[in-house]
Formats: C-alpha cells, sequence, structure tokens
C-alpha cells in the first residue's frame, strides 16, 4: 500500500482539515487507498519543535523531544511514497522548513495542491523540491505570475475543500421538508482570539460581523432555524454572550473536523465570515456567502460563494438572502455539478503521476534567506509572525540522595520541584 505524507493542521484550524480530506479524496481515487501520514503545521507544535530540536538532539531528554504523532525533525520519510501540500497560504513559511527537509532527506516526489498564496522568493531548497514537483494547482488567478513558479507548469483550480465531502454526505436542498435553514459562520476578534485565527478589527469588521448576524437572527428567526457555527474553541464564549438568547439559535462547534460534515448539513445557506465555511458548504451542495474582508474572496469564488462585501447594508444583505433561499434547489444542482467538474480536472491532472524517487540537490550548510512575502495562516489576521527566540531547555539535575529521615528526604525533594519551577 502506497504512503503519503501531508502537509497539513490538526487542533488548529478545520478549514486546513477541510482542504486535507479533499486531497485525500482526490488521491485516494486517482492512486487508491493509501497510508496517510501529516505533518502537522499547527504553531505550538512546530514552534516547539524549532526551539527545543538542538536540545533534544545534545541530551537525548525526552522532555524536550518533539511527540505529536507527525512527521518529526528527524523522522526517517524514506519509505513514503509521495509527499503533498495540503492547500493552504502556509506552504513556506518557517513553520514548513521541516517537512521540505524530510522531503528531501526521503527523495519524495511532491505535489501542491491548492496553493493559498505565492511568495517572491524560496530558500534554495524549497525551490529545488517545487521546480521537480509533479504537480501545482494555486487557488487564486493572481498567484500564477508569482516568479516561484517560472519553472513549474502551475495552473489555477478551485480549492480542494471543495471536495471534502464524499458523494454520499451531498445535501438534497429541502429533503427534510418545512423552513429553510440558515448558517452563520462565526469568526471572533483580535481581542476574544488567538492571532493567525481570529477575524481582522483594523476597520470595525468584528462589530459589523456582530450586528449582522444579531440583524439577520433577529430578521429570519421567526421563520427559519438559525445555526450559528463555531470553528475555534475561543468563539464560544462570544457567540453565547451574542447570541443564546436569540430566537431559534443554536450554537454548533465540535473540535473534531470531521463532525462539520453534519453540522453544515442542517442548513440550506450559510453565510460565512470564513472562507472555508464556504468551501464546505459548497463540498456539501449548500449555497453561501462570503462576508469578504481580504484578497481570501478569490478562493470563495473558486467554491461559488456569493460576495458580501464588507459593510454591505442590512437592507441589501436582506435582499440578497431572501432572494437565495428562493432558488435554492437551482443553486445547490450548479454547485453539486461544478464540483463534478473539478473533481475531474483534477483527477486528469493526477492520473498516471510517476512516483519515483527524486535525487535532490545537498540541503545547504548554512542559514538560508527567508522567503520574501508576508504569509497567510489560518483563516484570520494576514500578518508576518515574531517567532520566539530559541531558548535552551532548563537542565534538569538528579534529585538528590535520599536524607536519614522521611521528613528530610520530602524538604529535600519540595525543594528540588520549587528551584524547577522557579526556571
Amino acid at each position: 500500500m502506497l504512503n503519503i505524507a501531508y502537509s497539513t493542521t490538526r487542533q488548529w484550524n478545520c478549514g486546513d482539515e477541510f482542504i486535507l480530506f479533499g486531497c485525500r479524496n482526490l488521491l485516494e481515487k486517482a492512486l487508491g487507498r493509501h497510508n496517510a501520514i501529516i505533518y502537522n503545521r499547527n504553531p505550538d507544535i512546530r514552534r516547539l519543535s524549532r526551539i527545543n530540536l538542538d536540545d533534544a538532539a545534545r541530551s537525548g531528554n525526552p522532555a524536550v523531544r518533539l511527540n505529536d504523532n507527525s512527521v518529526k525533525p528527524d523522522s526517517d520519510l524514506s519509505f513514503a511514497d509521495l509527499a503533498c501540500f495540503a492547500g493552504s497560504p502556509e506552504w513556506w513559511n518557517e513553520l514548513c522548513e521541516v517537512f521540505y527537509k524530510r522531503i528531501i532527506a526521503g527523495s519524495l516526489p511532491t505535489i501542491f495542491l491548492g496553493l493559498g498564496t505565492a511568495p517572491q522568493s524560496l530558500p534554495s531548497f524549497e525551490q529545488e523540491v517545487l521546480d521537480r514537483s509533479l504537480a501545482v494547482t494555486v487557488r487564486d488567478p493572481a498567484f500564477l505570475s508569482s516568479p516561484v513558479f517560472k519553472k513549474v507548469n502551475v495552473r489555477y483550480l478551485p480549492c480542494p475543500a471543495l471536495l471534502s465531502a464524499v458523494k454520499n454526505l451531498e445535501r438534497s436542498i429541502g429533503q427534510w421538508g418545512g423552513a429553510s435553514r440558515l448558517g452563520l459562520v462565526f469568526m471572533a476578534g483580535p481581542k476574544d482570539s488567538v492571532p493567525n485565527n481570529c477575524a481582522p478589527d483594523g476597520q470595525g469588521e468584528c462589530a459589523y460581523y456582530q450586528d449582522l448576524f444579531t440583524h439577520l437572527i433577529k430578521k429570519f428567526g421567526d421563520s427559519h432555524e438559525i445555526s450559528v457555527i463555531c470553528h475555534y474553541i475561543d468563539e464560544l464564549p462570544v457567540a453565547h454572550r451574542l447570541f443564546k438568547d436569540l430566537p431559534n439559535v443554536k450554537i454548533r462547534y465540535s473540535y473534531d473536523a470531521s463532525d462539520y460534515f453534519e453540522i453544515y448539513r442542517e442548513c440550506d445557506l450559510t453565510v460565512s465570515t470564513r472562507v472555508h465555511g464556504c468551501g464546505i458548504s459548497s463540498s456539501l451542495g449548500i449555497p453561501s456567502f462570503i462576508l469578504s474582508h481580504d484578497f481570501r474572496g478569490a478562493t470563495a469564488a473558486g467554491f461559488k460563494a456569493h460576495e458580501l462585501k464588507l459593510f454591505t447594508s442590512f437592507e441589501e444583505a436582506d435582499a440578497r438572502i431572501t432572494e437565495a433561499l428562493g432558488s435554492l434547489a437551482d443553486l445547490s444542482s450548479d454547485l453539486l455539478a461544478f464540483k463534478r467538474h473539478t473533481e475531474s480536472e483534477y483527477l486528469e491532472l493526477l492520473s498516471g503521476l510517476r512516483l519515483d524517487k527524486i535525487s535532490y540537490p545537498p540541503l545547504p550548510a548554512t542559514p538560508q534567506p527567508a522567503a520574501q512575502g508576508v504569509p497567510e495562516t489560518a483563516e484570520g489576521q494576514i500578518a508576518a509572525k515574531e517567532e520566539p527566540k530559541p531558548q535552551s531547555a532548563p537542565e534538569l539535575k538528579p534529585a538528590p540522595q535520599p536524607e536519614s529521615s522521611d521528613g528530610d528526604h520530602h524538604r529535600s525533594l519540595l525543594s528540588v520541584l520549587k528551584r524547577l519551577l522557579r526556571r
């Protein structure tokens, strides 16, 4: 059975996992069933890995090793058959460096599906992997002109999240009868959630989203079921504070990205602050509106999402949502036909891939310059992150030998623990 290593995140942004689901579905159809391995770009995990790698190598101390069930800085991937960057704008910043090095060490052929940014330059070893890749797609046509793709046969195709839902999960609008159900995909602001997984608020975006959702619940809540959908845990207390006492509202969340197929299937139309809220909606055959606040509106266009520009008047939003509610069956049918067409284009691209090992140039001995550009991470703010400077892990000194009495021994151990906690 084939072994494929995917770059993605777990327990950080479920939108990344929607992209992963789409990539896995594609590669299972193109290459067959396979063992799926992940390189987990969760920023907590990769930051820990970078800070502590040298200390772990020197000391062998398990307290400073990466223990996540994903590709580690010293993982042997020579057994693997393919590496896949599963979408995301985050395919070239520091969080991905270890994966590139493991690809080179394992001589892995590589594909890049649904890239969400395009820097002006890359470190030489990352450019080598890209130049030798078997397939590259971007989810915004504007990225095609980036100089990093000058040696690559790159093409535009919608983000693979469009293909995240398998066919038996797709919705038939109105199959339950009764009133249409509206999903509002909520994102908290930087005061309530973590950087890079929150809505921007430089122009009052958060207040607008909150006021618009409150208005839509009051406008449609008497005649429609309303689900406020949260993708990240920090959004839950904010959503409960703002919306739980409004009419006919359910607040939905899960830690498990695969649960969102059933959460979204309870909706007939969604209005989303998150691009991949539109992605999973479209994959299920559910029409959506994107509340666009940055360049990722182009990704949502690849999901056939309808755009509500920032600060659209409530009256215009009402009219457009009402119009969409009146033509759900046609919109859903068009979405599923577009999904089939997109899948066929991807499968044509991926059919006949030759998974031969690739001989890459040796890794450079000196540090490489960082990629030029501003990485977009997750679905929230777009900002270059200032990473913490590496710090040595505390040296764990052996505990003193037991004293003559139990009381002295306990006091000695307590003293050691206090010293460790103060470090």
